[in-house]
């Protein structure tokens, strides 16, 4: 009875047991208590077994998981870190570019107007010499010698001649050397030196810079402005060192000059042909002087119209009267009368004047100079 009651109960448990075991192991369920504990102990230990090696399986793969999470986050924090070192790269190179442009922007007007290195450059007019350079050159207030002494430094230099005349040399003082040649000039000063403080001095003294004799050029000329001359200077030299006559320049060149009259000065104005100058006629060897002022003024212009062989605008030359300025225009045609109208520009408004050419013919009446903008009529005559 209770044998059949453990096989009723132990059967299926057999079964499975036998199912999952190797065919060689057989199980056989012994006849003691004793024997189905130690199935059971068996049974409980290959439970743990299981049991412990799902637990360690688990472990494994949370260790994994904890693992991944820990890589996942250090690529995190490292990509963080980069963003923000790009971020403060990009922030400073900003400040870099935009703050020397705002602090161009607010620098103040006054600081700028006081800074010299803001202003802009003050632009030195060009000092420009004329003529050739002569040893007869006499040296004047403004003028700069430069002086050479052979084996003597300490008495060597450059020395600007003041407006008394004088200059500052070293060991002697004030010299007076106005009004004289460099040539002179040496000897002067080698005098003074021997006489006191050294044997046989040998100087050589020349002029470095003209400045002493300053004549002035103005109107239609390339370079107009003023010229120091350097010795013998002529009307011609001059206006070529100016660049030439520009291309509104007129037929005439006006030379002013101060002259000393009766112990008074007086101005004095000379009008020279621009042709004979260039053409290297007596006038273009005119020399000049100290003070001079040469004017080239624009073209002037009279008009002419009616009854002439080539009426319209003709540029006044030296000496222009009205008879040559008729015949500058072809003369009058064969129809036209002998009374011509000349309209001026005057003060009080246009004047109308009439002149009679057969009369100027005859010596009976004046032939006018032209003036510019004069416009003369020469009208048709009725029989």
């Amino acid at each position: 009875m209770q044998e059949c009651w453990r096989e009723q109960r132990l059967g299926p448990r057999k079964a499975a047991l036998q199912a999952v075991m190797p065919p060689e192991m057989s199980l056989e369920i012994p006849a003691e208590p004793i024997a189905m504990s130690s199935v059971a102990v068996r049974t409980v230990a290959m439970r743990s077994v299981a049991i412990r090696s799902v637990a360690i399986r688990s472990v494994a793969v949370r260790s994994v998981a904890v693992k991944s999470v820990a890589v996942r986050s250090g690529t995190r924090a490292v990509t963080r870190a980069v963003t923000g070192v790009v971020i403060l790269l990009l922030a400073a190179l900003l400040l870099v570019v935009v703050e020397p442009a705002a602090a161009a922007t607010l620098v103040p007007a006054s600081q700028i107007q006081s800074d010299p290195v803001a202003a802009p450059p003050a632009q030195s007019q060009q000092v420009q010499e004329v003529g050739p350079a002569s040893p007869a050159y006499l040296v004047g207030p403004g003028d700069v010698l430069k002086v050479e002494a052979f084996q003597q430094p300490e008495i060597s230099g450059t020395f600007q001649i003041e407006e008394n005349g004088e200059i500052s040399f070293p060991l002697l003082g004030h010299v007076a050397v106005a009004r004289t040649a460099p040539s002179e000039v040496a000897a002067q000063l080698e005098r003074l030196l021997e006489r006191d403080l050294y044997v046989d001095v040998q100087l050589q003294v020349e002029v470095a810079k003209y400045r002493s004799q300053p004549i002035t050029v103005l109107g239609e000329v390339n370079r107009p402005g003023t010229y120091f001359l350097r010795g013998p200077t002529t009307v011609t030299q001059v206006l070529a060192e100016a660049g030439g006559l520009g291309e509104k320049a007129g037929s005439v060149v006006e030379l002013r000059r101060v002259e000393v009259v009766e112990g008074r000065e007086v101005q004095r104005m000379r009008t020279l042909s621009a042709g004979n100058l260039l053409s290297g006629d007596a006038e273009s060897q005119l020399l000049l002087r100290a003070g001079d002022v040469l004017t080239v003024p624009a073209r002037q212009l009279y008009f002419i119209s009616g009854e002439v062989a080539r009426p319209g605008q003709y540029e006044i030359s030296q000496g222009m009267t009205l008879m040559k300025a008729i015949s500058q225009a072809g003369g009058i045609g064969k129809f036209a009368s002998q009374r011509v109208e000349l309209h001026r520009e005057g003060e009080e408004g246009t004047q109308m004047l009439q002149h009679d050419l057969a009369r100027i013919r005859k010596g009976k009446e004046p032939d006018v100079p032209i003036q510019a903008g004069d416009m003369i009529i020469v009208k048709r005559r009725f029989f």
